[in-house]
């Protein structure tokens, strides 16, 4: 429609006109949909074959389908998360090596008679590569007896103090690196070896403390800080760790671990129909169909058959919101944005659901599914379009998560109530505080779901915990993620604008209302009165009051510029002549230019598409009558002929409900100010309405004879005691 006049701005909106009515794009859109959806399907269908850990099946739950009998002997495999656990539990069983250096403790022996010596004659050279020159000055300041007494415990006491250390164990490695263990194993040749405990043993930095507090005790402290830098520098440990024999050691106690936990043999009931499901029948269902597909002559004809087939899975759960919108919603399906909009949450879906369902591969206790954001996309759905939308949306995320995740029904059916309550939680929303409600809504859904599932699978108290908590963040963060999507959409979408953006037009005086109450009085009361009289009749039948009303307020903007023209601005502008001095085409071409005018206003002022359609749809394509009767009755006189075009209005006719309430509104708000009574409105309003479903105004508005009718109804009681003379006009007149 914008794109009939010529401006940039109207080139970019007929760009957008194009991208959202391409036929191809459409296709493209839902083909991305579908085979992203089915991807992530496969993806975690081919992980689940694969890896028994993966939780497709839920224990206490019912097998629904028929008894399962071995066709053929195979093993049970552990799942993978217990094989894991069992690899690490013998990988932290085996003790680390480390071999005993022999001579390590002979040689600190030597080392600390040498040092004795060393002291006694005064080697300074020597004494400084393991202490610092203070401390050995230090000790020289003392008298040669205590000198020789201090040396003497060196040999006395201090050789049995690091012997008994090295007894224990003095280790080349931090005790930290080996938190998991208590026992250590000490090789003394290839086939002779010992335990020794943790406890016992010492590092660096236990040694260290020892020998620190040792010396203390038995030297003074000249002695003390002397001897122990020198003995802490000079000793080296006797346990050195072994990195490839614990290696070695770890692999053999990795390969002692058994992959399997038994074996079915041929005829043997895995499961019987209407079983509950146990850890240990899982194991053998899981295990039973990695052995189908092992058994598989092509693996890779098989997977693309399962391609396929999660490919039609997903479309038949796609076809619920698209045959929705094809038949029950086609001014959504005709916009292709749209349709990415209603799209774009499925696929967000489906990866969250592959994403939690890896997750759960290393936690499969975790209930992460229920952080899965449906709610609130339900809730933004129901904003930016409708709660039946949003309900058909939900559907089909509901049904598309559950294949994701295995064919967990209980899972959709929980997202799918939730969802349904989230969406119609903010159908009737006027303002943003009421989203933060749903949060008790959702919430109150996730409990009544969790609840109900797990009564039939047998209460338990320990598993229902963990899911009310993680629900509970879902259900708080659902109004937060919605509200921060609609400030996206609302910012940056002109094809699509909510409710609660709307509002904010109600609630605020805008510069071009205002304009138009000081430049075009008579106008802004028009205005005000068709906004009331359209909201009634909008509620009457289920259409958007809040868009209608926003609408009215700015349909008539286009006559701020010339508003002496317009009959309802009489008194202000009584005293300049108007049409009496123009032709009738000339005044016909002023009337309609309010339309141009007030698209070119209503696009400076970045107004939102939805509302500037009220602008040109309220008059259609309908004639600008009265001129051109005046036309008519000039050409007689003078035989010109009379282009019945130039007094059409430039359309295009209503597309919509609410633009179609607008057109019916402000033609009886025009009518009632020419007539004097209500039989006479009500028979020049139903011959106009006549006239306009002959000439074709509402064939695009879908709107049907019993919402006419309503609508009739709500435009006759208010225009009752509401009829006042206005300047008349020939026959079935409609005031522009």
């Amino acid at each position: 429609m914008l794109q009939k006049f010529i401006s940039k701005k109207e080139k970019k909106n007929k760009k957008k006109i194009t991208l959202n009515n391409s036929v191809k794009i459409k296709i493209l859109i839902i083909a991305v949909t579908v085979i992203s959806c089915a991807l992530f399907s496969f993806l975690n269908y081919r992980t689940s074959i694969l890896d028994t850990s993966v939780k497709t099946y839920n224990v206490g739950y019912l097998w629904t389908e028929p008894t399962l009998i071995a066709d053929y002997n195979y093993s049970v495999y552990k799942s993978q998360i217990q094989y894991r656990a069992e690899i690490q539990n013998a990988r932290d069983s085996v003790s680390p090596i480390f071999i005993l250096d022999q001579y390590a403790e002979i040689n600190l022996a030597e080392r600390i008679k040498s040092i004795a010596d060393d002291l006694l004659h005064r080697r300074d050279s020597i004494l400084k590569l393991y202490a610092t020159s203070a401390k050995i000055t230090a000790f020289y300041n003392q008298n040669e007896a205590t000198q020789a007494r201090e040396i003497a415990k060196m040999t006395n006491q201090l050789i049995p103090f690091v012997q008994n250390i090295y007894k224990n164990g003095y280790i080349n490695q931090s005790l930290d690196k080996f938190s998991v263990n208590d026992i250590f194993t000490v090789r003394l040749i290839p086939n002779l070896e010992y335990y020794i405990s943790k406890s016992i043993v010492y590092d660096k930095q236990r040694y260290s403390i020892r020998l620190q507090q040792f010396c203390s005790n038995v030297f003074n402290s000249e002695t003390s800080s002397l001897i122990t830098e020198i003995i802490f520098n000079v000793s080296q440990p006797n346990l050195v760790f072994s990195e490839e024999l614990t290696s070695q050691a770890m692999k053999s106690a990795e390969q002692s671990v058994r992959k399997t936990v038994g074996i079915v043999h041929k005829g043997d009931v895995i499961i019987a129909s209407g079983e509950r499901l146990t850890e240990e029948n899982i194991l053998k269902i899981k295990s039973y169909k990695s052995a189908n597909i092992a058994r598989e002559k092509s693996s890779i004809d098989y997977s693309i058959l399962n391609i396929v087939g999660n490919i039609g899975h997903s479309a038949i759960h796609y076809s619920i919101l698209l045959l929705f919108l094809a038949i029950i919603r086609k001014k959504i399906w005709k916009v292709n944005f749209h349709i990415f909009l209603l799209s774009l949450p499925l696929v967000l879906v489906s990866f969250m659901g592959w994403l939690t369902f890896q997750i759960q591969i290393i936690n499969p206790d975790a209930p992460i599914e229920y952080l899965i954001i449906i709610p609130a996309f339900s809730m933004f759905l129901a904003i930016v379009f409708d709660s039946r939308t949003a309900f058909y949306a939900t559907v089909s995320m509901s049904l598309i998560l559950a294949g994701v995740k295995g064919n967990d029904y209980f899972l959709g059916l929980t997202m799918l109530f939730t969802g349904t309550i989230a969406a119609y939680a903010v159908r009737d929303i006027q303002d943003r505080r009421q989203m933060f409600a749903s949060i008790i809504f959702i919430f109150i859904g996730f409990v009544l779901s969790i609840f109900t599932i797990e009564l039939e699978r047998g209460f338990d108290f320990s598993v229902v915990m963990p899911q009310l908590f993680l629900a509970l963040i879902n259900a708080i963060t659902a109004p937060v993620i919605t509200f921060a999507l609609l400030l996206v959409i609302n910012r940056y979408s002109k094809t699509i604008t909510t409710n609660l953006k709307l509002r904010e037009y109600l609630e605020t005086e805008h510069p071009l209302l205002i304009e138009l109450r000081e430049k075009a009085p008579g106008t802004f009361e028009h205005t005000r009165t068709v906004a009331q009289l359209s909201e009634l009749a909008a509620k009457s039948i289920g259409a958007n009051a809040i868009l209608i009303k926003v609408g009215a307020m700015f349909h008539d903007i286009g006559k701020i510029d010339t508003p002496e023209y317009f009959t309802e601005n009489k008194e202000q502008y009584k005293d300049i002549a108007t049409h009496t001095e123009l032709t009738p085409a000339k005044s016909a071409a002023i009337i309609k230019n309010h339309i141009t005018n007030g698209i070119k206003r209503a696009l400076d002022a970045n107004l939102p598409e939805t509302v500037i359609d009220f602008i040109p749809q309220h008059h259609g394509t309908t004639l600008v009558k009265h001129f051109y009767n005046v036309a008519l009755n000039n050409a007689k006189d003078t035989g010109d002929e009379v282009d019945i075009d130039d007094f059409k209005h430039i359309g295009p006719i209503p597309q919509s409900k609410e633009t179609t309430i607008l057109m019916l509104c402000d033609a009886a708000e025009a009518i009632s100010k020419s007539v004097s009574d209500m039989q006479q409105f009500i028979f020049i309003f139903e011959a106009t309405i006549e006239e306009r479903i002959k000439d074709g105004q509402f064939d695009a508005s879908a709107i049907s004879l019993q919402e006419m009718k309503k609508i009739k109804e709500v435009i006759f009681n208010e225009i009752k005691g509401k009829i006042h003379t206005r300047a008349q006009y020939a026959a079935v007149k409609e005031q522009p």
